[in-house]
């Protein structure tokens, strides 16, 4: 077998090896999040969404236990949710003071805090429901098409603002690579990477 064709059988590896990550990557940010994923994006998530209530004030106000629920049911029974699971809603313990966490969601049920939650956490809790399980790319999106659809358009034009100032990124990966195009750019980075080594 002679050299050239070695080298590609090589190269032919090493793509589907790159095929496999970006299938992983892809699937884990566009698909749904999991939970064994590490959550590296949270804080930076959690600072653009708590500027974006402070630049709207009105969906950061609380609501009653039966107004959340009505809330809840209310996006649950629309057009858009459908496809979705519907949660089981759950309230946690009066603690005698105020709670830290307002509230925290698996694929099929919301815990909120017993004061209640805001219309902008039942939308959060909501993307974690859609099967978005930390705060990564998914995340994003879906929280994005949430709020355009029940907060309006300007606060999700905001809040893309918000999340892409802190280098969060809100659009799908890319379709992988064909071979050939692998392949240069492979080459171009290999000869380039031996270049300022040598």
């Amino acid at each position: 077998m002679s050299i050239e064709i070695r080298a590609d059988i090589r190269l032919r590896e090493q793509h589907c090896l790159y095929l496999i990550k970006h299938h992983n990557k892809a699937k884990a940010h566009n698909g749904g999040s999991a939970y064994h994923m590490k959550d590296s994006e949270k804080t930076k998530t959690y600072q653009a969404e708590w500027q974006l209530e402070r630049l709207y004030p009105h969906i950061d106000e609380k609501m009653s236990k039966k107004e959340t629920e009505r809330y809840v049911r209310r996006i649950c029974k629309s057009k858009f949710w459908s496809g979705y699971p519907v949660p089981r809603i759950e309230w946690m313990k009066d603690m005698g003071g105020r709670t830290r966490v307002s509230a925290n969601a698996t694929k099929h049920r919301i815990r909120f805090s017993p004061s209640g939650a805001s219309k902008y956490v039942v939308l959060h809790e909501l993307a974690h429901v859609a099967g978005y399980m930390n705060h990564g790319r998914g995340f994003r999106l879906m929280v994005l098409k949430l709020v355009s659809r029940f907060l309006g358009r300007e606060v999700s034009a905001s809040l893309k603002s918000l999340f892409k100032e802190r280098g969060l990124k809100t659009s799908k990966i890319r379709e992988p690579l064909e071979y050939e195009q692998w392949k240069e750019r492979y080459v171009r980075l290999s000869e380039s990477r031996s270049g300022f080594s040598g």
